[in-house]
């Protein structure tokens, strides 16, 4: 038999154990009647937050009161209202629970007279917990009925623990760094095109304008280089000229990798000025092509040098 006392402690301990998960990255502010501002005094809002106490974790359960505004106003709409969470919070999410009809709400940030959309929601789920993310630091929220199908009852708002707005604020930093990159990369790209050089590759090709160019036996290799194994490839002479060779491998493939025209302003599959549908053009030896086509025609070997120059792929680059 256990001691009462030894019971009491048990429960105790039970009881005590914490709600939100440890490491959580959001939590939900508690909401209230008294947040709301109803903008036009039309309808109840209250219903939007009345029910707050049965929400545990994420939202589940089927709030039954809602945001009720008479069907006689429906030549009114929209309707706003918002609420004031008391300081400035990260908000991550807005939970909004969906019930019949189908339209548009929009919800936005900022402060009274000064609003700035930030998302809309459809209502196009049937009672069930839809999720709006919100990514913002604001005290006030407005929701906007912007038709009489938007319907929807009880809504839950959660905040980002000061650990994960730390995190999602890096992470925005980092988009808007890779960003500025790619616009000046495309800058740049923009200014090549203009100075790009024609260049005779002689039948069938014509001259064509030179896009992009890999030295395969330049040290260090650029154009996104890769190999595997890694130190499998090497640059020797052949010939009197440099190149790039792949040592055996036992046991295993070996490769090695260019990224081809990154940030020359290709679309796949597109046509171009001077060759039409012309996706990429692999030049080949052509000493060495003649040695593997010997036993082929004069005009076989003709159509598979055509073949062997010309490629289409409809691959982005």
């Amino acid at each position: 038999m256990i001691p009462r006392r030894a019971l009491y402690i048990a429960v105790a301990m039970v009881v005590s154990i914490p709600i939100r998960p440890l490491g959580a990255q959001e939590t939900r502010v508690e909401l209230k009647p008294a947040m709301i501002t109803n903008e036009t005094g039309l309808g109840q809002p209250d219903g939007l937050v009345d029910e707050q106490k049965l929400i545990i974790g994420p939202p589940a359960g089927k709030p039954s009161s809602s945001w009720k505004i008479n069907s006689k106003h429906n030549r009114k709409y929209p309707f706003s209202v918002h609420l004031d969470l008391g300081r400035s919070r990260p908000l991550s999410k807005l939970w909004i629970f969906d019930t019949n009809g189908k339209g548009e709400v929009e919800i936005s940030s900022g402060s009274p007279g000064k609003w700035r959309k930030l998302a809309s929601y459809d209502c196009g789920s049937y009672l069930k917990w839809a999720s709006v993310d919100l990514n913002v630091e604001t005290r006030y929220i407005r929701l906007t009925k912007k038709t009489p199908g938007a319907n929807f009852s009880e809504i839950a708002i959660y905040e980002h623990t000061p650990e994960a707005y730390k995190a999602h604020l890096a992470r925005k930093a980092e988009e808007a760094r890779k960003e500025a990159l790619r616009q000046a990369a495309l800058k740049k790209a923009l200014e090549e095109v203009r100075k790009r050089p024609l260049v005779d590759l002689g039948d069938p090709l014509g001259k064509l304008y030179l896009i992009d160019e890999i030295d395969c036996s330049k040290t260090p290799a650029d154009h996104g280089f890769a190999e595997h194994p890694v130190g499998t490839s090497k640059i020797e002479t052949i010939l009197g000229r440099k190149c790039r060779v792949i040592r055996p491998t036992a046991g295993q493939a070996a490769y090695f990798t260019y990224r081809i025209s990154k940030m020359k302003l290709l679309r796949p599959g597109a046509s171009y000025p001077g060759f039409p549908g012309l996706g990429f053009v692999l030049g080949y030896n052509r000493a060495s092509f003649d040695r593997i086509n010997k036993g082929f025609p004069q005009d076989q070997r003709q159509q598979n040098w055509r073949i062997q120059w010309v490629k289409a792929a409809r691959m982005p680059f």
